[in-house]
């Protein structure tokens, strides 16, 4: 991947589509290779695995902040800046301008829309968690009432 030209806009767009439509299968195949060379996520198989792996996209948007080795919301800008720091200082003249930017970039896009999908999808897992709830009463000759 070193040599490679990553796309601001495909990237970006990639991962907007994504937190617009609440879907982790809008994410292309550039924006998972850079996800996971750059943003702290851990490889899967392969993307297909990984969608599989942030359908709920609660954890997705918490990582794109952290990354999967940390738990601090500011993890991935601070490693924005180091990038930036290392092509500025000639530690590498891999893009890392190019890359912090599509890194802030995506930051700020999920944390436009981190709210809005932690309480969609927490209330589709409480939805579902009801329906399991009612299966297995009834299941047992129970009835689940609301307190």
């Amino acid at each position: 991947m070193s040599g490679l030209r990553w796309s601001f806009g495909e990237i970006v767009n990639s991962v907007r589509r994504v937190l617009e439509n609440r879907n982790i299968e809008h994410l292309t195949k550039q924006a998972y290779e850079f996800i996971i060379l750059y943003m702290g996520f851990i490889a899967h198989y392969n993307r297909q695995g990984f969608q599989d792996s942030y359908t709920d996209l609660r954890d997705f948007v918490e990582r794109l902040q952290t990354s999967e080795y940390s738990n601090d919301p500011d993890h991935n800008l601070k490693w924005a800046d180091e990038l930036e720091r290392r092509e500025r200082d000639g530690d590498t003249g891999d893009q890392g301008k190019d890359k912090a930017d599509i890194i802030r970039e995506i930051v700020k896009l999920v944390r436009q829309y981190q709210n809005d999908i932690n309480a969609e999808f927490a209330e589709l897992q409480r939805q579902t968690e009801l329906k399991e709830a009612h299966r297995l009463a009834g299941k047992y000759g129970f009835k689940v009432v609301p307190q």
